[in-house]
């Protein structure tokens, strides 16, 4: 299938591109809300600017894809690959991340809100600059990530392994971090 196809088949209220392999297309500034896209092979895709509020990513493979400046309202990543993944600046309103993996994806910028990574490997990945608001990450995998000037608040990042992270910078304002673990961690100011 090529992005036209795709494009063809969304205009005409089909919605679900379930298994499709779209490797390396561009679909910058499209709006696909409400699409399918469940175990697709969408690896190395640009989507720069598009709009996936309600769309349903479980299982697909959108590793090295650039999801800049993209809106994910309400979408699903549950068990996606998004490794080495471009979302910078993405919006993220009750998304879903759950058991997702995200080794070196780039987050910078991202504004994260009510959203559910429980429990994702996010290993080697860049938080800088994110916001992070009324959200779970327990027990995500989080070693080794660059989260400097973040901004998190009133979330929970209880059982997450931070080890080798550098948090500095960051403001944690309400934030449940029990059981995490920061071998090797450059902290914020407000963990002690």
């Amino acid at each position: 299938m090529t992005a036209e196809e795709l494009l063809e088949r969304y205009a005409a209220r089909e919605w679900d591109f379930t298994g499709v392999d779209l490797r390396n297309c561009v679909l910058d500034g499209a709006s696909l809300n409400n699409a399918k896209f469940r175990n697709a092979n969408l690896s190395g895709s640009s989507f720069i600017g598009c709009f996936f509020q309600d769309a349903d990513f479980r299982g697909a493979n959108l590793s090295n894809a650039n999801l800049t400046d993209t809106n994910l309202g309400n979408a699903l990543f549950i068990r996606t690959s998004l490794s080495e993944a471009t979302l910078v600046n993405a919006f993220f309103y009750k998304t879903s991340l759950k058991q997702a993996t995200a080794v070196g994806a780039s987050f910078q910028g991202a504004s994260i809100e009510q959203s559910n990574f429980q429990k994702a490997i996010l290993t080697h990945s860049n938080f800088n600059d994110v916001s992070i608001k009324y959200s779970r990450m327990q027990k995500a995998n989080m070693s080794h990530v660059s989260m400097r000037k973040a901004h998190v608040f009133d979330s929970d990042l209880s059982n997450i392994d931070f080890s080798h992270a550098d948090l500095g910078d960051s403001s944690w304002d309400s934030v449940v971090g029990s059981y995490a673990i920061y071998k090797d961690t450059i902290k914020p100011k407000s963990i002690t």
